[in-house]
This record gives C-alpha cells, structure tokens and sequence, in this order.
C-alpha cells in the first residue's frame, strides 16, 4: 500500500494507473485474514483512493515525475504483473480448495467406515444380551416375579440401543442415494415411557 501510494503521488496521483493494484489488497487480505482483512484492506484502499480523488478536484494536481519511457514501462508491470498475480493467487487458492474438499471427503469416508463398523460390531453383543435375558426370563419361575419385572426393564434400553444403530444405517442409506427419507408416526406415550425408564434410577 505504501509503496503504490508513494508511486502514484509521484506518477499522476488519482490519474495514475498504479492504483487498480489497490484492488489486490482486499483480495490478499481476505485470502490470508478471511472476512476482517476484506473488510479492512476494502476500507483502507477505498479511503486512500478517496483521499487521492479529494486533493486532485479541491487542492492541487499532483506531480508527474517520470519520463514517457518510464510511464510505458511502468504500464508494462501493472497490466502483466496484474495478470500473473492475480491468476498465481487464484491458482493457488483453488488448489487450496481442491485439497480442503478432497481432505473433508477422506474424513467423511472414514468416518462413515468407523460407523459401519461400529454398528456392526455392536449389533453382534447386543443380539446375544437379548437373547439370553429371554433366555434367563423364561427359566425363571413364579416366584421369581420382582426378577422377572427387573429383567423386563433391561428390554428398553437394550431396544433402544438397537433403535439407534437402524437409525445410523437409515441415515447412511439415505446419505448414499440408496434410500429415500421415510416419515412415519411415533408413538409419544413410547418416547415417554424410555425416557422415564432411561432417568428412573438415577
């Protein structure tokens, strides 16, 4: 900034062609500082450039120190320097971009694996505890009444369990195209009853 604001004074001021290159600093800023360095690059360029406009319509005409070669020089480096900067600058934060969305995919594939099997590993341990509370509920006897009722409640939580893991693959169905999104009625008298049973002994 400070060295296209000294240049342009020198070369002409608001008329100098070195202050389209004011219009990179946002660009930088918002690369390097995200939405803060927009804004502020955008304020202060705008502010100099405002600045330059004011003293060349109320104040004085600002000095042309450089030789009609030096100005076809100078022109030489904003237009081709302008090209290559802003084209390097793109190129590099598209490359940025491609690199963030193939990283995010990576992450989310394995994510989606660990869920896969996950799922899978505690569907597994989950069939044999119900299946062996069953077992355990009919081996007892009639006097085992308080028993029965305590392994009864074991059967919600364990349900819920599985509810969770259908509704994790549901999810990674639909997630994949696989499935579309079905919505159906829920019991709220069910939600309840798992919910007091879930805080019950706490």
């Amino acid at each position: 900034l400070i060295h296209q604001g000294c240049f342009a004074y020198f070369t002409g001021g608001f008329n100098s062609n070195i202050l389209i290159w004011f219009g990179i600093l946002p660009m930088l800023g918002g690369i390097i500082l995200g939405k803060k360095g927009v804004i502020t690059w955008t304020i202060i360029t705008a502010s100099v450039s405002l600045v330059a406009l004011y003293k060349m319509l109320y104040l004085s005409d600002f000095p042309m120190l450089i030789s009609h070669n030096g100005w076809i020089v100078a022109q030489g480096f904003m237009i081709f320097g302008w090209i290559f900067l802003s084209s390097f600058i793109m190129y590099i934060f598209t490359a940025l971009v491609e690199k963030n969305n193939h990283d995010v995919s990576l992450k989310a594939t394995k994510i989606h694996t660990l869920v896969r099997v996950l799922c899978h590993d505690i569907s597994n341990p989950l069939t044999t505890a119900k299946n062996r509370i069953k077992l355990i509920e009919r081996s007892l006897g009639p006097d085992d009444q308080a028993l029965k009722e305590k392994m009864s409640k074991l059967d919600r939580p364990l349900e819920s369990i599985q509810g969770i893991i259908d509704q994790v693959r549901t999810w990674e169905t639909i997630e994949s195209g696989k499935k579309e999104l079905e919505l159906k009625p829920i019991s709220i008298i069910d939600s309840i009853l798992g919910t007091i049973d879930l805080f019950e002994e706490k």
